[in-house]
Parts: structure tokens; sequence; C-alpha cells
């Protein structure tokens, strides 16, 4: 989800607004500059570490199933899928075009409301103007993304890998965080 506006308030532009920590958690990625996502951040949720109310307002956690072969990891190289099912127990969220690098490592912890970056254009061959673009996924806990990078020749192949473990390995499961945000609200909603 992509969160953008070009005039509010006495802003004209939403760059250098902070962003704060969603959730707590660990760092679990981060990467500088990297087309397509910029300057990111990653963190790492375990489920358990969130009351059971509000995981229980969440969308249906789904098993996970990856195909045997997925034609579309063709490009990541020896990557294999063929996991069997397994329930993730882990919500990622990723922070993303934040304006500079992250000064946070991974490892490193975070709480929930803790200034994490600010808003900004950052991998601009893929981000049109400033935005926050935000992500969910669900996955095994423990995971790592040092730097995740793709659509560039200065691109690592570590780097690409990790792009296609986040994002189609089926490993990670998106999750639409409106829908997360709304059962949070409901969650804190007197009486919810």
């Amino acid at each position: 989800v992509d969160f953008a506006y070009y005039s509010r308030g006495t802003h004209q532009k939403m760059e250098g607004l902070e962003i704060y920590a969603m959730v707590p958690g660990k760092v679990a990625g981060v990467s500088n500059e990297l087309p397509p996502y910029g300057n990111l951040i990653i963190i790492e949720t375990p489920l358990e570490n969130i009351p059971p109310d509000l995981v229980s307002r969440m969308p249906a956690i789904p098993v996970a199933t990856p195909y045997p072969f997925n034609p579309r990891m063709e490009a990541c190289g020896d990557y294999s899928t063929n996991q069997t099912g397994f329930v993730p127990d882990t919500l990622y969220t990723l922070y993303a075009h934040m304006q500079y690098p992250a000064t946070l490592q991974v490892g490193d912890a975070v709480k929930a409301g803790d200034l994490i970056g600010y808003v900004g254009n950052s991998g601009k061959e893929y981000s049109g103007n400033p935005h926050l673009h935000l992500e969910m996924r669900l996955g095994t806990g423990g995971t790592e993304f040092a730097s995740m990078g793709y659509y560039t020749t200065s691109a690592m192949e570590a780097e690409r890998l990790q792009y296609c473990v986040w994002r189609v390995s089926g490993l990670f499961i998106l999750l639409n965080p409106l829908d997360v945000i709304d059962a949070w609200m409901q969650f804190k909603q007197p009486g919810g």
C-alpha cells in the first residue's frame, strides 16, 4: 500500500514526515538505495507477541503451500520453493522509499511508536513521488534480509535472491496492511 498526498495543511508534500514503527519487534532487513524499494527497513514481529484478541481480528492466517515449481522464480536463479505446507508464525512489516538510509541495523530491537525513518522518494526509478510504501507479509520467524534489490545490474546475486524470496517464493504471504490497521482500530475501540 502506498501512502501519499500532494498537499495537506502547511505540507506541500510528504517528504520528510516521520515514519514510526507500527508494531514492536526486531529489524529483520535493511536496504539502502536499491531498486525497487530504495531505502527500506523490515521489522519482524512474532505473532505470539501480538495480543491474541488482535490476531483474532486480523485476516485469516493461511497455511502457505508454495508450488513445487513457480515460473516467476526462474529469473531468481537456483532458489527452490519445494517446501511443504507450513503455518506462518511471524508478521513482517516493510517500510520503503525512506528519505535516508536506515540508522537501525538487522537485529536491533524496535518498540511500537519508535521513529524509524522519514518519508522519501528513494529508489526513484520505481518511485514517482515522495510516499510511504508499506507491505505486510506472514512468514517463518528468524528470516533476515540483509539487503534486497532487483531490476538493476548493480544488485548483487544475493540481493536479487533476497528480493525473490520476499516477493515470489510463496514463503512470505502478502497481507493487506489496511486490513491489519482496521483490525487494530477495532481492537483499540472501547468494548472492542
